[in-house]
């Protein structure tokens, strides 16, 4: 039975004597975790690749794992947000086709349960997100919260009614004011960003 086992891409340049043991050197190629930048992923990939591809000619290279997160801190260079997380798997998987070789995304869902283990990121590499919804679509233009701009102008509307009705009778200075309607909006964008999202995706 063909083995193999799993390991990040520089691993296999590190101890090639551990080539001698598999039937297919599996490699892990995480652009986020090496402080890539999404639209640096893919030089960066092929050329990680093809390091690996030249020292082991006569075994097949196939990738274990290949991601982005939509969520979570960032690190450093690389940004994890959704449409980063988009834009990587759609060109990622247009090389896999172009290029022919396997591949495993991680993840299929997003696992909330990694939180305590993997901080604020290691929960969001999903492709769906935990309640088995899609996060966005394989074709066409990028577009992962098509509701931003009614968001921002409805946040608005709310965040200035509250803050006439809270400072109409209160006799306060501009600086009072000022932060008083900055919390109104930042508040009114927050619970309108959290009802949509009950809205369109229950």
């Amino acid at each position: 039975m063909p083995v193999t086992t799993a390991d990040i891409w520089n691993t296999w340049l590190l101890y090639p004597d551990l080539a001698g043991e598999v039937d297919t050197i599996n490699i892990h190629i995480l652009p986020y975790w090496e402080k890539i930048k999404a639209v640096d992923f893919e030089p960066f990939f092929k050329e990680t690749y093809k390091k690996v591809k030249d020292m082991y000619k006569n075994k097949p290279v196939t990738i274990g794992e290949f991601g982005w997160p939509s969520q979570g801190y960032n690190n450093q260079a690389a940004v994890a947000s959704s449409q980063n997380q988009a834009t990587v798997i759609r060109r990622f998987l247009l090389l896999a086709k172009q290029e022919g070789f396997s591949y495993n995304l991680i993840e299929a869902f997003d696992q909330p349960w990694k939180g305590s283990d993997e901080g604020s990121v290691g929960q969001y590499w999903g492709i769906f997100d935990a309640n088995r919804h899609q996060k966005f679509e394989m074709r066409g233009e990028v577009l992962v919260e098509p509701y931003w701009f009614i968001q921002m102008v409805a946040a608005a509307i709310i965040g200035a009614i509250l803050t006439f009705f809270g400072l109409r009778n209160q006799n306060i200075n501009f600086l009072h004011a000022f932060t008083y309607g900055l919390a109104a909006q930042g508040i009114s964008l927050v619970s309108l960003c959290r009802l949509f999202i009950l809205l369109f995706t229950t």
